[in-house]
């Protein structure tokens, strides 16, 4: 089964502070929009299911985390798109499970998670909310709207540090479903940080 990971498609908005009165100049490197070569992305996710069966509270939580290594591409990023070029990484880590019963921790596993990412280019639009966070309207760049849990992620917090500019996205989703008349009761949360370094021609 193909997995897509997270991480989650985030970008940022320019935040330009001109006034006629003063005819103040910004300079270009203090805002958002420009051309950002794709750094790397770091990702801790847990899902707990809970469930009845057979009388007992059945429970089971999953965690992975991992940074991307191998990273390469380029986002172009306007005041209101993002577009990424060749964005490339690969990711090398374990997803690890707990099952429990009545609270009883019964047994745990863990199975390596690799996986190598590469899409040629991808488009989203954006919209500022406040000084410092975005919301994607069509849901975020493909690369990085859905986890490996399907927990769509809708927006990210914003922090611009000179020519290092670093998304942090959130990842929640509290669902119920019912398979073979067992209810089951998902909770899924994560963030995914993203770093931008801005590109030197």
């Amino acid at each position: 089964m193909k997995s897509i990971l997270a991480v989650l498609a985030f970008l940022c908005i320019a935040l330009f502070s001109c006034k006629k009165e003063d005819k103040k100049i910004v300079d270009k490197n203090d805002t958002m929009t420009g051309t950002w070569d794709f750094s790397s992305v770091s990702t801790s996710t847990y899902t707990s299911k809970e469930f009845k069966l057979g009388g007992f509270k059945q429970k089971s939580e999953t965690t992975l985390n991992y940074v991307t290594e191998n990273n390469t591409g380029r986002l172009v990023i306007t005041d209101s798109t993002i577009t990424t070029t060749g964005l490339a990484y690969t990711i090398y880590s374990q997803i690890k499970t707990y099952n429990y019963k009545d609270d009883v921790l019964t047994d745990s596993s863990q199975k390596p998670y690799n996986l190598s990412f590469y899409e040629p280019q991808s488009f989203c639009s954006y919209k500022a909310i406040g000084s410092d966070s975005i919301s994607f309207i069509t849901g975020g760049l493909s690369a990085f709207s859905d986890s490996i849990f399907r927990a769509k992620a809708s927006g990210a917090k914003i922090k611009l540090n000179g020519d290092t500019l670093m998304l942090k996205q959130y990842i929640h989703k509290d669902s119920t479903e019912v398979r073979l008349g067992v209810v089951y009761h998902i909770v899924q949360t994560g963030t995914a940080n993203m770093t931008l370094l801005r590109h030197k021609d």
